[in-house]
């Protein structure tokens, strides 16, 4: 949107039918989520041991955790996880809005973690 470039809706719209022969309004209607999209997803490399800032805005979110040529261990609060070779979610890993700091260990090659943010 024009006053929201970095942010998309999701949802479906309805084209109506071209009016009268001198008419050139076309209606167009959205039914949409109240939720605003950031237009990429998060990626967040990690590569070695130690705390990782996560940023997210209003919208909870569910990271996914993808490992190449090994894992590591994540820890967030009091839950831990061994990410292994692949992709990982764990549902209990649940992002609040605002930072977030997750641990990680054993970090051997490169974990992505990937979540979309949103906003009201």
């Amino acid at each position: 949107l024009p006053d929201d470039p970095a942010h998309y809706f999701r949802g479906r719209f309805r084209i109506g039918e071209k009016g009268g022969y001198n008419d050139v309004r076309i209606p167009v209607s959205m039914t949409a989520e109240p939720w605003r999209y950031k237009n990429l997803p998060t990626e967040i490399r990690i590569t070695e041991d130690g705390p990782v800032n996560f940023s997210n805005e209003t919208r909870r979110a569910v990271p996914t955790f993808t490992a190449t040529l090994g894992g590591a261990t994540v820890t967030f609060g009091s839950v831990s996880h061994e990410i292994e070779i692949g992709e990982n979610t764990f549902p209990d890993i649940i992002l609040e809005p605002g930072q977030n700091i997750l641990s990680f260990s054993d970090v051997s090659g490169t974990i992505t973690a990937t979540y979309q943010e949103a906003v009201l």
